[in-house]
């Protein structure tokens, strides 16, 4: 099983990869709009990135063998499959992998409409 995390500035591509390789993953934006109607509020974060991790703990329950996650994920804080619980969670035979996406330089992506 394999975590693929996506990194990058809001705006930079990480959603246009993951829609060009045809594949779905959990997105932030998606449960963002999910819980609070606005991928945009960010007074949620917490339940948001608590409900990402339900999710990716699923996938890994049922076998899935590729799991993407869509966030930004620049920090640490910002980024709960890079943190020790998501090595732990793949301990058994998993692999965890980081795609950054850096299709636009930093002023663009401030600039960039979302897509999504």
């Amino acid at each position: 099983m394999k975590i693929v995390v996506l990194i990058g500035l809001p705006g930079s591509g990480k959603s246009t990869w993951l829609e060009r390789q045809g594949a779905g993953g959990l997105s932030s934006d998606a449960i963002r709009k999910l819980l609070t109607d606005d991928e945009d509020n960010q007074t949620a974060n917490a339940r948001v990135f608590e409900t990402l991790r339900y999710l990716l703990r699923q996938r890994l329950a049922i076998g899935r063998e590729v799991t993407y996650v869509d966030a930004t994920n620049l920090t640490a804080s910002s980024a709960p499959p890079t943190s020790a619980w998501a090595r732990s969670t793949v301990r058994g035979g998993g692999r965890l992998l980081r795609y950054a996406a850096g299709h636009l330089p930093r002023a663009q992506c401030r600039q960039a409409p979302r897509s999504s």
